[in-house]
């Protein structure tokens, strides 16, 4: 039996939602066994639920905890995955969109379904966009560039 994977998203964000989305249930838990997932992994969003990111299969992938969530003792970083998504948020409440976005997922020849590591890139109107790559796990190697806030001018 094959196990389909998600390889790449490509999209347009325009708004933010206030509405959460989970994957609770059976089917998600088999389908995160099929996936290959590793004990410190947890049912990552490949697009996030405030940006409309569906319940749907191609959208969840083994994250491990450290990219998908906030805990700084396993990376110098609050949150890998949250750069990404801050960066998207920060440009859409500033009116810059669309904030076009690819996400490249990438799996090793002897990992199974679990992602190894994600590619990110996005544009958005009036910046140099956001450029991130980094490793599936909780020492991997992270990498981001995008454009940085210029420090605002105290008053005397």
């Amino acid at each position: 039996k094959s196990t389909p994977v998600t390889v790449q998203v490509t999209g347009d964000l325009y708004a933010d939602s206030d509405k959460r989305t989970d994957f609770k249930g059976t089917k998600w838990a088999n389908r995160m066994a099929e996936m290959d997932r590793e004990a410190d992994d947890e049912r990552g969003h490949v697009v996030a639920s405030v940006f409309g990111g569906p319940i749907e299969q191609w959208n969840m992938v083994p994250m491990h905890r450290s990219v998908n969530r906030r805990i700084t003792a396993q990376s110098s970083l609050l949150n890998r995955w949250d750069e990404f998504e801050k960066w998207s948020r920060d440009q859409v409440k500033k009116g810059n969109v669309p904030v076009r976005f690819t996400i490249r997922i990438r799996y090793g020849p002897l990992n199974g379904c679990r992602p190894i590591g994600f590619d990110i890139s996005a544009t958005a109107k009036g910046t140099s966009g956001f450029q991130g790559s980094f490793d599936n796990g909780p020492y991997g190697s992270f990498a981001v560039s995008s454009q940085p806030s210029r420090p605002k001018k105290k008053k005397p």
